[in-house]
């Protein structure tokens, strides 16, 4: 498993660091507390990404990405999974025509037999609410969702984090135990515990998904849907105080406890939306990819009074049970 034993190396850290000069982009979406997904119209353009960016902006060292939502590239990110619904019906109750349609959640690869995600993608209320071990097939190695590609596995065993808990909604974190190997896929490296570094405000960062293209503000009803294409976005970290300063202005909105929760947010309506739970937010730097954040809630997609929040990894007990689950 790639979970980090000891603090990134000055080298790595360099590289992770030199993109805080990074300009941000538009975004994906998150699950929590956003609309029900249904097929939606009238998305933004999106610019089609030539692969996962470095922290310098390019492999090279080149100028950093135009800020905006990018697809990402065919097998870019092959270590981020996708959770389907495989009893997922249309609004007619018949049952969903692909993949696009049955998606439910993000995750990450942690290792070749274990995928991180979010425990709220497994807190699911209604009539018939699907059963892990039955009803869920995990997908790797897949950009496109209708597409036939990546490696599908079903699932053995679902545990989420002893404290997870949705009032509030903390200790958002969940490891799934997969019932073949993943073969050559290169797992994400998850931040050593206690390692604050990339946390700090201004960082830039990257989440990837099928989550929604729509940005709104929390209140407002349209219809959302996942996009079929993989998209990637580039936002940066707030600091603690101003994400639990922006929440504390509305004690009707769900209040972040910053021990276990990480923020980003912008100005300009960038954040993640319904879909994009359980994806990671990460940082590259040559082939490492370093994990510190899960996608988790937000009361609107991009919405700039509430930042996007995360479960934050370098929490010493979410880290703990990462480790343990994978054994």
């Amino acid at each position: 498993m790639h979970v980090g034993d000891t603090t990134l190396s000055t080298r790595t850290l360099a590289l992770l660091l030199a993109g805080a000069g990074l300009t941000l982009s538009v975004t994906a979406c998150t699950g929590g507390t956003t609309t029900t997904p249904a097929s939606g119209a009238g998305t933004p353009a999106i610019a089609r990404s030539s692969g996962p960016a470095s922290p310098s902006g390019g492999p090279s060292g080149s100028a950093p990405p135009v800020a905006r939502v990018q697809l990402a590239a065919e097998d870019a990110f092959p270590f981020q999974a996708a959770l389907l619904n495989l009893k997922a019906t249309d609004d007619e109750g018949n049952p969903a025509a692909d993949d696009k349609d049955r998606f439910t959640c993000g995750g990450s690869l942690l290792d070749e037999s274990h995928v991180l995600t979010a425990g709220h993608c497994f807190d699911v209320e209604g009539e018939s609410p699907p059963d892990p071990l039955k009803d869920i097939a995990v997908v790797l190695g897949r950009t496109t969702l209708t597409s036939q590609k990546g490696q599908v596995r079903r699932i053995t065993e679902v545990k989420l984090h002893p404290r997870y808990s949705t009032r509030p909604l903390e200790y958002d974190v969940a490891v799934l135990t997969l019932d073949k190997p993943v073969t050559g896929i290169a797992p994400v490296t998850v931040v050593p515990s206690g390692d604050k570094s990339l946390e700090k405000a201004g960082n830039p960062a990257t989440f990837t998904g099928w989550g929604s293209l729509e940005a709104h503000q929390d209140g407002e009803e349209f219809e959302l849907s996942s996009t079929d294409g993989m998209k990637q976005a580039t936002v940066p970290v707030v600091a603690d105080s101003a994400c639990r300063s922006a929440y504390q202005k509305d004690p009707d909105q769900p209040q972040p406890n910053m021990s276990v929760s990480l923020c980003t947010s912008t100005a300009n309506k960038i954040g993640h939306c319904l879909g994009d739970s359980g994806g990671p937010l990460f940082v590259t730097a040559g082939d490492q990819v370093v994990q510190f954040g899960i996608v988790s809630f937000a009361p609107g997609c991009g919405d700039p009074r509430f930042p996007s929040v995360y479960a934050r990894l370098s929490n010493s007990d979410i880290n703990a049970f990462v480790r343990e689950s994978v054994g």
